[in-house]
């Protein structure tokens, strides 16, 4: 799920760079906003890279509060669903 998170991540950063990718979704003349990317990695789309990434997440946060793994994993995949989420 890290590595997918990281993919859907690095599709994103070479968008933003002006590079397209099939790692991220673009909406054209989104309302007040304009152009829109949302992150969706190798999945169909981006509710289901949601859709994936939630038990993987949810088992990294109980894992780093218990103490038995750092915060960089849930950070990651934060990351990737949050820039999978658009008012659409």
């Amino acid at each position: 799920a890290v590595v997918l998170a990281v993919i859907a991540l690095v599709g994103y950063a070479a968008a933003l760079l002006g590079y397209p990718n099939e790692a991220i979704r673009t909406y054209h003349s989104y309302p007040y906003l304009g152009t829109v990317y949302r992150t969706a990695g190798l999945t169909g789309g981006p509710g289901m890279l949601v859709s994936v990434l939630l038990l993987p997440s949810l088992y990294a946060w109980v894992n780093w509060r218990r103490g038995t793994q750092s915060f960089v994993p849930l950070a990651i995949l934060l990351a990737a669903i949050f820039l999978s989420f658009s008012k659409q």
